[in-house]
């Protein structure tokens, strides 16, 4: 009782953005270590992991979500396993370590313990990538709707949001714009000013400001000011940057750029090459040589998702 008491206040610290409240998931697994529950400290490994990605990146999260899993393997904790492969396979995806994240999904979902509320998320991440590598098509778009379809009963989300995410990319690859952005959109509806629109940001960014329809986020940003973390900031300032984009484009590149940079030192790799593309198309207009320069380093720093099509579509090759 004491460890749930604990973690419920932790997480309404969170959702006001309390950077503190970090240090109460830290304590409930310290408790959950104390007790030897196995359920408890891998469950304390799967939370304390998910904040620590949301607000300080994945360079934090994932020994966490690795330790947790190494116990849950041991210990033959099915439930607990395919949630924290879960979590890993997000966050592998957020770093463009690509092929980690698909061995960390195809595990889970060959798994006799897998829960069919974690399918979609993980379908979720296993399209991105393949249509972000081979462009997808019919098929993709189809399995897309799907998971879609079965998340919203739910009305969770948790479920809803990584399934909103999942079709953004997939289409964005078969080169549904429209739709696309419809499911950004959708994203920012239903997500609001909360941690699940951080946890779906880059993408639906890069697609709302295609769309010109940037204000739709710019208009929650007060609210999400109050998220006074390290990966929090630097994606709402790549907004910030952007919105001021067109009446002070060396402005707005140097902030993008410190933004990606931020980002990258967070692990965030999947972010920052998406804002990097930003910042390459104003640099076009200014500096063609640091517009090149910009591209090389979101290649770079891409090399692991072997994203091909992705990279064409970012104007990056």
């Amino acid at each position: 009782a004491r460890q749930r008491l604990i973690s419920a206040e932790g997480g309404s610290r969170f959702d006001l953005g309390d950077p503190g409240a970090i240090e109460s998931f830290r304590q409930v697994l310290r408790v959950s270590l104390e007790a030897d529950s196995s359920f408890r400290v891998t469950t304390a490994h799967l939370n304390l992991g998910e904040q620590l990605r949301t607000g300080w990146g994945l360079l934090e999260a994932i020994p966490v979500h690795q330790r947790g899993l190494e116990l849950a393997v041991q210990r033959h904790i099915g439930g607990s396993e395919q949630f924290l492969r879960f979590a890993l396979g997000d966050d592998f995806f957020s770093t463009g370590e690509w092929d980690e994240a698909l061995g960390q999904v195809d595990a889970a979902l060959a798994s006799p313990d897998s829960f069919s509320y974690l399918e979609g998320g993980l379908m979720g991440i296993r399209l991105a990538i393949h249509a972000a590598r081979d462009g997808g098509g019919p098929a993709f778009e189809a399995e897309a709707r799907r998971i879609v379809e079965e998340s919203e009963p739910l009305l969770d989300l948790q479920a809803v949001i990584p399934a909103y995410n999942a079709a953004q990319w997939v289409f964005l690859m078969t080169g549904d714009m429209e739709r696309a952005v419809e499911f950004a959109g959708r994203i920012v509806e239903r997500a609001g000013a909360t941690r699940f629109l951080l946890d779906a940001w880059s993408l639906t960014v890069w697609l709302l400001n295609r769309a010109g329809q940037l204000d739709r986020i710019g208009a929650l940003l007060p609210d999400l000011r109050r998220y006074d973390m390290p990966r929090p900031r630097a994606l709402i300032a790549s907004v910030d940057a952007l919105l001021i984009g067109e009446s002070d484009g060396v402005e707005a590149l140097g902030r993008l750029i410190d933004a990606a940079e931020a980002l990258a030192g967070l692990g965030a790799n999947v972010d920052a090459s998406l804002i990097l593309a930003d910042a390459a198309r104003i640099a076009d207009g200014l500096d063609t040589t640091k517009a090149a320069e910009i591209r090389s380093r979101a290649r770079g720093l891409m090399t692991g998702m072997r994203a091909d099509v992705l990279m064409e579509i970012l104007g990056l090759v």
